[in-house]
């Protein structure tokens, strides 16, 4: 499909996803058959401001907001967002710089849904190491695959361990292990994960507006 003078191949749509992780905004575009064209995104949003240039073709721009933005080089122009959160939720714009236009006629809509957070924490009281090797450790693995925690040792003698995980149903009945290590001694504990949520009210969004509860609303088709 031909789009403003650009092959557009996928055009840009609103998107949800959960805090913590990736997002991947469409712009897909045949930069063969498009010729010589110039594509940039601009972000309006807490983190980026209001019309930021985030990329400049398959170049990001934003280098004063390191290692969150990146464009694909499997689907160009596609911008991917790492580690999303709340600041990152807003409405982005693919932009045909030439035309002056957003590509696809839609300025898409990043919706980010922030999750509750679980936390576990374990706690052992010590004494008598000789040095570092003899105190103790602590490792938390969900099915199998080790997490980072936060190790804490502020009061001596009082080694504190926390893992914390912001709740997504896809963890939903996995088991989470920690182990406890020092010398000779070793403890285990272990937890399955119960996430469920409430039914939630939908929203409805039509060229990146969210929409009133109720109305009316007549759509040509196409």
């Amino acid at each position: 499909m031909v789009n403003q003078g650009i092959d557009l191949i996928e055009g840009p749509r609103d998107r949800a996803v959960l805090s913590g992780q990736n997002a991947e905004l469409t712009c897909h575009i045949n930069t063969i058959a498009s010729g010589t064209h110039v594509v940039q995104w601009l972000g309006n949003s807490l983190r980026t401001g209001t019309g930021k240039q985030l990329t400049f073709n398959d170049r990001v721009t934003a280098t004063d907001i390191p290692d969150k933005f990146s464009v694909s080089t499997e689907k160009p122009y596609n911008l991917g967002l790492r580690s999303t959160d709340l600041n990152d939720a807003g409405k982005y714009s693919c932009n045909n710089v030439v035309k002056g236009q957003p590509i696809g006629g839609l300025e898409p809509q990043l919706v980010v849904l922030q999750n509750d957070t679980i936390t576990y924490e374990w706690s052992v009281t010590y004494a008598g190491e000789r040095d570092d090797s003899q105190k103790p450790t602590i490792t938390w693995t969900l099915n199998g695959i080790e997490q980072t925690a936060t190790a804490d040792e502020t009061t001596l003698g009082v080694y504190k361990s926390t893992f914390t995980k912001a709740a997504s149903s896809v963890d939903n009945q996995k088991e989470l292990n920690c182990s406890f290590t020092v010398l000779n001694v070793q403890e285990h504990c272990s937890a399955r994960l119960n996430i469920q949520y409430p039914a939630r009210k939908p929203a409805l969004f039509v060229d990146g507006n969210n929409l009133p509860d109720q109305g009316i609303y007549q759509r040509t088709i196409g």
